[in-house]
């Protein structure tokens, strides 16, 4: 039986491996946790972003710590969106039709 192969059910499917391999379950999943990593990576720097918005004159300097509640804010809707389609990827693998038993 081959990973390739159509009959697998999403839970079989569901794996790590080379991109062009991947199946439509797979990469959804590799790009989410991606997206996770990269959210996390912006979550800890947007403070020197806005820091450096200032610096550039894109920002009024009076308004920075507004700025950072924004981009902190909008990065915690994106985090949370990512998380919920996790699960919906995860409940949809561990559906009874998609388990063996």
């Amino acid at each position: 039986m081959s990973h390739n192969d159509p009959s697998l059910k999403p839970a079989d499917r569901i794996r790590l491996g080379h991109p062009s391999r991947l199946h439509p379950e797979t990469q959804e999943l590799t790009f989410l946790v991606i997206g996770l990593f990269a959210v996390f990576a912006v979550m800890m720097a947007h403070d020197e972003i806005v820091q450096n918005l200032v610096a550039t004159g894109w920002i009024v300097a009076a308004q920075a710590e507004k700025y950072e509640l924004v981009v902190g804010a909008v990065l915690l809707v994106v985090w949370s969106a990512i998380i919920v389609r996790l699960v919906g990827i995860v409940r949809r693998a561990r559906s009874p039709e998609n388990v063996d038993g």
